[in-house]
């Protein structure tokens, strides 16, 4: 495919889905996943995204003409993929304006839409848990149906196929740890899939003739995923950086998709001779704290990008949008709050008081909430994590894998909380209301909390002899 007619195939698709009352998660994948096999640059993918989010709400009313029939077939096979991962409301009649435009024969349209239902029940069962590919001899059924109506079979396998990339985990599932051989086959490309199907369907004439090799499919389709988690990640990135104050919801998408779609992995600390594993496990906390303590609303926005920074570096997940960023915060601190109510010296009368002295002197303590009356913090809405075994010297060890950052900043309290020995305690200063990673002893902020403390305790102690 040349530049030319490759500039006119995305500004089709671009112009599909800013009709789109909303564009979904599967929509935005499949795009991503056709500017990957065509190998778009980086410029020219976010002047794509820019335009699925930014243009007016026009319809595609014509097909762009291309000379050649394999680019137009694959056109028209995206189209239809395209209207049927959209939102659910309203697909009947996406497909009605594809017939529309496309002005196919009937057959044909329902040849080519019989590929894509495949693959999206294809997808639907690899993201439910269920890795082989089922009857994969009907792959070969289907690509001799659209031969049979005029749709040429190359075309299926232009711009890729979703079954190729389910085949290696895009979306995530248990095939990016386990591929499906078969799979990666029949969706990679059109001789690779004959090859096989070939040799499955004369292999009991052949009994001696040597299979094609599953490990070089294999290795194709991850070269994909690949290649489609790094523009993914250049992406988000680049409109991290474009976005401060400005359409931020461009950012949030692919951020969102780069985290449900990359391979959960977890960066730790590195090990160091110097450093034991209480004081990384203080050091995490502190982050997690800082993080609690910033007033995201009102901070600049260059104190802004180095919290996010600080972030990605510890949790390497992409960070969301600014609203979402906000209410992250906000059930951290609840959390937070939940936690340092089973402090004893938080339940104490004492601990009321000096609340009680800091808020008649203008101090930023909320009196009322959960700090005084909680049986146990709890998490309200599910976190997304997996479980991973490995035998190690020390026999099977476990280890869980957050999917996003919310998950990763819960994990990794409930590590900091839970590990034994750690001596990790997260307090409320009665003073400000500022949370604190302190020592055994420590009940206020270091400096001027921990003075005007003082003060207030010699006060309260008069009064009690007074009394």
């Amino acid at each position: 495919m040349n530049i030319a007619d490759r500039d006119r195939y995305l500004a089709g698709l671009a112009v599909m889905l800013a009709a789109e009352p909303a564009v979904t998660q599967d929509q935005l994948r499949r795009l991503y996943q056709v500017m990957t096999v065509l190998t778009v640059g980086r410029s020219k993918r976010i002047d794509t995204i820019k335009g699925v989010f930014g243009q007016r709400r026009k319809r595609l009313s014509k097909v762009p003409k291309f000379r050649d029939l394999i680019v137009a077939n694959s056109m028209a096979k995206d189209m239809l993929t395209l209207a049927v991962v959209g939102v659910r409301e309203g697909r009947a009649a996406r497909f009605r304006h594809a017939q529309g435009i496309l002005r196919w024969p009937k057959k044909r349209t329902l040849s080519l839409l019989a590929w894509v239902g495949w693959e999206h029940r294809t997808i639907r069962r690899v993201v439910r848990g269920r890795l082989p590919l089922e009857n994969p001899l009907r792959v070969v059924d289907l690509i001799n149906n659209c031969s049979s109506n005029d749709v040429e079979p190359r075309a299926l396998y232009l711009t890729g196929t979703r079954v190729a990339f389910a085949a290696v985990g895009v979306p995530r599932s248990g095939a990016a740890a386990h591929p499906n051989s078969l799979m990666a086959a029949a969706g990679l490309e059109y001789e690779t899939a004959k090859e096989l199907f070939r040799f499955l369907k004369e292999r009991h004439r052949t009994a001696n003739q040597a299979a094609p090799n599953p490990a070089d499919w294999v290795t194709h389709a991850r070269e994909l995923r690949a290649r489609y988690l790094e523009a993914l990640a250049e992406d988000e990135a680049a409109l991290r950086r474009e976005s401060a104050g400005r359409r931020p919801h461009l950012h949030a998408a692919v951020a969102t998709l780069l985290d449900d779609d990359r391979e959960p992995t977890y960066r730790r600390q590195p090990v160091s001779k110097t450093k034991t594993w209480q004081t990384r496990l203080r050091e995490k906390t502190d982050q997690i704290v800082i993080f609690a303590n910033e007033k995201l609303r009102e901070i600049s926005p260059e104190r802004r990008a180095d919290l996010e920074a600080m972030l990605r570096e510890n949790l390497i997940f992409a960070v969301p949008g600014d609203d979402r960023l906000e209410h992250l915060q906000d059930e951290v601190r609840q959390i937070l709050d939940e936690i340092c109510a089973a402090d004893p010296f938080a339940r104490s009368e004492l601990y009321r008081a000096f609340e009680m002295e800091a808020f008649g002197r203008g101090g930023r303590v909320v009196r009322s909430g959960p700090l005084y009356d909680v049986e146990r913090a709890v998490v309200l809405n599910p976190v997304r994590f997996s479980f991973a075994w490995g035998f190690g010297r020390d026999g099977w060890q476990e280890e869980t894998i957050p999917y996003d950052l919310r998950s990763a900043l819960f994990v990794e309290l409930g590590r900091v909380l839970t590990r034994r020995a750690s001596h990790v305690r997260v307090r409320k200063c009665p003073m400000c209301g500022t949370y604190l990673v302190a020592t055994k002893r420590q009940r206020f902020c270091p400096g001027p909390c921990k003075a005007d403390a003082d003060v207030i305790r010699r006060r309260l102690l008069r009064r009690q002899k007074s009394a």
